[in-house]
């Protein structure tokens, strides 16, 4: 990636992208209060306080996008063009504070007259942030909405004024690129448990469309589509059960809205789905750094709001929680802790919904979830299937929240009156606040081994392989011309056994031991545990209540992502974020995994111990092409585990677990993921490669074919005892 800073003089093709690198950079010098970028070897990291909140960065560096290779629709001037890293903790006293967490924010060809996008790196249980693969942590529509509003607020009051300059506050346009970066998925509600119509957006009983009225329906993407039928019903429905709206899309489908809410139907965007200069006459929407950031601290404390002064209520009821002996007022009432299956727990921290298009899950995939979007058809009803994204995970019913709202339609509390957004706010921040709490309690009271939580040394070179800490001496030391003397220390630690399967030593014995010992206190200690998913169910989530999150992004960024970027060219480029947990086998719990693919780049799989016989891994071909000598069901490896040495390979290579026959095996898993790479068509073209269907592959290798996911298994052996075929499966 290169860097970029302030432009000097250049060709006049690129001005305008030297204007918006030009005005990016200053407004981070503003926010840093900077005269000038720093110069190398500054002191680091730059911290700034927003709207009770900090915001950190190791630098002002951006680092170059490709906005013709990103998929998405839109103008050319809406493709991302830069992106620069930050840290924020959110304000103290929110169900967030306490902590810092990794974003990444994108820049646009066209800014500061188009968005710029906001993703989460971190783990965070949040009302705005998706939590579905491949979408995780990237920021819902709403949010979007909600800065969009502002800006045409902003852009009203500079144009009352008779200011002929930008708009210094929040500025942004709503809409967002379809399934690309800061898509919102469907939030598809349950009319049984919504009540009649659902959740009404509009007056009290009344809907916010009529028949006839231009809507937008959230299908996994927004479409376009004018309102039919309202009170829609369907024979067989019980009496109960009423869709407030029935839609017919522009693209020929006759679908229906189960809740009258703004995260499923919504009005055309009044400033077009990406935005710019506005009609004649009117001032033009700017967005700001500073105005995203300050939704986003506010996004911490409560439900954004269109409304401009939103963030002064959310605030206040920080602050009141704050208070000493004050109830936090996203912490459940009466009746105490809401506890969350193990089930729920795995489904929201992978978002392991399962597609249309996507990959089967892989050690940590699963079918919870999910959500039906159902459609309405000439003949009846015809479901398909629709990923859930975290507000769907949390969706209740509006009528569990009484509303008392004010003359400027904020409750007492500081909330506002739609009781389905703060019931979702509450439901997810209360999570995310149990969350941290276990951690903390867990690290400062219980742990066995508290230097897996103290980060002040980073990852300790005394947990590494020597051969790792010579290789990333080489990697870091480097110059940046001298690509090919980066990449050769890389090559020389690993060992290619098959065409894009590497393998090498990584912990040091004391490690896998200090771990394993670690996972076995946290198990007895009564707290709880969160499982990989629901294809394993022994070993634990990493990124879970015992807090060893942030240990996982060190090990990503010091040694995986080097390795990656070295090994696998475009998809190994720029790991930043990902999925870590534990897998655990014995002969009478879990013995095995079937063939599967891994919804991540790039996974790494270390063997911790213990003694064990059998239990190897099996290696197959690759899931959407690439490979020469055959296809995604033939034989490739048998790898024999051994402790501390990791086996690396792309996340669409077909793998399973070999049963094992004697002892115990625990295996370190991450799954690497790259937020630039998940930008781009090529991603996504692999990504939506199903497995081979029946009669499409004549001679597949028996030991590569999978009975959880190919629906010709049968064809060619009996399913395992007590298997049900994959058509009879939900989710398959």
């Amino acid at each position: 990636m290169k860097r970029v800073l302030p432009p000097t003089d250049r060709d006049q093709s690129s001005r305008a992208r030297r204007d918006a690198s030009a005005t990016i950079i200053a407004e981070l010098c503003q926010l840093f209060g900077l005269d000038a970028p720093p110069t190398a070897g500054a002191p680091c990291p730059l911290t700034a306080r927003v709207s009770g909140g900090i915001v950190q960065a190791a630098s002002l560096e951006l680092l170059d996008l490709d906005p013709a290779d990103q998929r998405g629709r839109g103008p050319a001037d809406a493709r991302l063009r830069y992106e620069w890293r930050l840290e924020v903790e959110p304000p103290h006293g929110s169900p967030y504070g306490g902590r810092p967490y990794r974003f990444v924010l994108r820049f646009p060809v066209g800014y500061p007259l188009h968005a710029p996008r906001l993703q989460a790196l971190s783990i965070l249980y949040h009302a705005e942030i998706e939590l579905r693969d491949p979408y995780e942590g990237q920021f819902d529509y709403t949010f979007y909405d909600a800065l969009s509003a502002r800006a045409a607020h902003a852009a009203a009051a500079v144009g009352s004024a008779g200011a002929g300059s930008s708009p210094t506050g929040p500025a942004a346009i709503s809409g967002s690129d379809e399934g690309g970066a800061g898509s919102g998925g469907p939030v598809v509600g349950d009319p049984d448990t919504g009540g009649g119509g659902g959740v009404v957006g509009g007056e009290a009983g009344r809907l916010r469309f009529g028949v006839g009225d231009r809507v937008q329906c959230n299908v996994g993407v927004w479409r376009d589509g004018s309102v039919v039928a309202l009170a829609y019903s369907q024979p067989g429905w019980p009496p109960s059960k009423i869709a407030p709206y029935q839609i017919a899309l522009d693209d020929g489908r006759l679908v229906y809205a189960p809740a009258d809410h703004p995260r499923l139907i919504r009005a055309p965007p009044a400033h077009g789905l990406f935005g710019g200069g506005g009609a004649a006459g009117e001032q033009p929407i700017h967005f700001t750094v500073l105005g995203l950031l300050a939704l986003l601290m506010e996004s911490f404390c409560g439900p954004v709001w269109p409304a401009h002064n939103s963030f002064q209520q959310a605030a206040a009821a920080v602050e009141r929680a704050a208070a000493p002996g004050a109830a936090a007022p996203w912490e459940p009432g009466e009746g105490g802790e809401e506890d969350m299956s193990t089930e729920d727990e795995a489904a929201g921290e992978e978002g392991a919904a399962v597609t249309e298009g996507s990959p089967e899950g892989g050690e940590a995939a699963g079918t919870a979830g999910t959500a039906e979007m159902e459609e309405a058809t000439a003949g009846g009803s015809e479901g398909g299937r629709a990923p859930v994204t975290g507000a769907g995970l949390a969706a209740q019913s509006a009528s569990a929240a009484a509303v008392q709202p004010g003359s400027d339609g904020y409750r007492s509390d500081g909330y506002r009156s739609d009781g389905y957004t703060v019931t979702l706010w509450r439901k997810l921040a209360a999570r995310h606040a149990r969350g941290r709490r276990h951690a903390l309690k867990y690290s400062r009271g219980l742990a066995l081994h508290p230097d897996l939580f103290d980060l002040s040394r980073g990852f300790r070179p005394e947990w590494l392989a020597p051969a790792v800490l010579k290789a990333m001496e080489a990697w870091q030391g480097g110059a940046a011309a001298a690509a090919d003397v980066r990449e050769a220390a890389v090559r020389n630690l690993v060992t290619e056994v098959s065409p894009g399967v590497f393998t090498f030593d990584l912990l040091s014995a004391s490690f896998c031991e200090l771990l394993i010992s670690e996972l076995e206190r946290y198990e007895a200690s009564g707290m709880p545990p969160m499982r990989p998913n629901s294809m394993n169910n022994y070993g634990i989530v990493l990124n879970g209540p015992i807090g060893l999150e942030r240990l996982m992004d060190l090990l990503q960024s010091s040694v995986v992502a080097p390795i990656g970027e070295a090994l696998f060219g475009e998809e190994g480029q720029g790991l930043d974020h990902h999925h870590a947990f534990v897998v655990q086998y014995r002969p009478a719990q879990d013995k095995g995994l079937d063939m599967h693919t891994d919804a991540c780049d790039v996974t790494l799989n270390v063997c911790l111990g213990k003694e064990f016989t059998g239990g190897g891994l099996t290696l197959c071909g690759l899931r959407g092409g690439g490979e020469v000598g055959g296809g995604e069901r033939k034989l490739r490896l048998v790898h024999s585990h051994r402790k501390g040495q990791a086996i690396l390979h792309l996340g669409r290579h077909r793998h399973g677990a070999d049963d094992i026959l004697t002892g115990e095996r625990l295996n370190l898993i991450l799954w690497n993921k790259s937020s630039r790479h998940r930008l781009s068509r090529g991603f996504l073209s692999k990504y939506k490669t199903r497995p081979p269907a029946a009669g499409t592959d004549s001679s597949p290798d028996l030991v590569c074919l999978s009975y959880t996911h190919d629906d010709d298994f049968e064809d060619y052996k009996p399913y395992p005892l007590g298997w049900k075929p994959v058509a009879a499966q939900a989710g398959g």
